[in-house]
């Protein structure tokens, strides 16, 4: 079996203290860098036994790490000690606090290498690339030419330490005039929020759909407003009315989840 996924975690509590709030934030800042290695890891065909999941847990305490049939993942307890904790917090750079996520990443591995034989060298590269591109995890959702409209889209995702969000732009079928650009959704940062809700999409009348993975519509963005400049989105879910309540209901969650 190869690797596939590669996570952060932080360990349950119905009671959380400090430093399980203070892992729950880690998971949530970090969950862009492993989403990328996740998608990168796998153009590398890195045999891993039994398993097709790194699990990095955090904990105060003990280092241990345990195989899993159930969900096919080798859980790795790190530490991180009260003094990184502190320096965590007092970090103004997103920079060193990237790199102090990676060398989470790379304490994982290296405790995970002692269960299942592999080379860290090729998941450092990976770092080396993920640093080299600026530290972004972004990528092309689709493009679609609306001829009716004279108008060439692109829909964005860019996952971020912050949150995910997905941006519209709009050029001419010659793509050299931008006509529009703004962000038709935004989410928490974890795929939780935004995986089953963008799956394909499609025009229909004055209307382009985003659907889910269930083939129905999630958001619709208004191309007669769109062909003048105009970003009017509508989001349709079941419990939220509109797109101004689901936004602002994510906005006050995503300011929660981030130091």
């Amino acid at each position: 079996m190869n690797l596939r996924y590669i996570s952060i975690k932080h360990i349950y509590n119905r009671n959380p203290d400090d430093y399980t709030l203070f892992a729950w934030k880690i998971v949530s800042n970090s969950r862009f860098i492993c989403n990328w290695m996740s998608k990168e890891v796998r153009k590398l065909h890195i045999d891993t036994g039994p398993i097709n999941m790194f699990c990095f847990t955090q904990s105060p305490e003990h280092e241990e790490c345990k195989l899993s049939g159930c969900f096919k993942s080798l859980e790795c307890f790190i530490t991180i000690s009260t003094k990184e904790q502190s320096v965590l917090k007092a970090m103004s750079s997103l920079t060193d606090r990237y790199e102090f996520y990676l060398s989470l990443l790379e304490k994982g591995y290296r405790a995970a290498s002692t269960i299942i034989p592999f080379h860290i060298e090729q998941l450092l590269e990976l770092h080396d690339k993920f640093r080299v591109g600026g530290y972004r995890n972004e990528w092309l959702f689709k493009k679609i030419i609306i001829r009716e409209y004279g108008l060439y889209v692109y829909l964005k995702c860019y996952f971020t330490t912050f949150d995910f969000h997905m941006d519209i732009e709009a050029y001419d079928l010659k793509q050299t005039i931008l006509i529009a650009k703004g962000t038709v959704f935004q989410t928490c940062p974890d795929e939780l929020f935004y995986q089953k809700d963008i799956r394909s999409i499609r025009v229909d009348g004055p209307k382009l759909l985003i659907l889910n993975f269930l083939g129905e519509t999630e958001i619709e963005v208004d191309l007669d407003a769109l062909v003048y400049g105009r970003i009017l989105v509508r989001y349709i879910d079941s419990y939220c009315l509109n797109w101004t309540e689901r936004h602002e209901s994510d906005q006050s969650f995503i300011k929660r989840m981030t130091w």
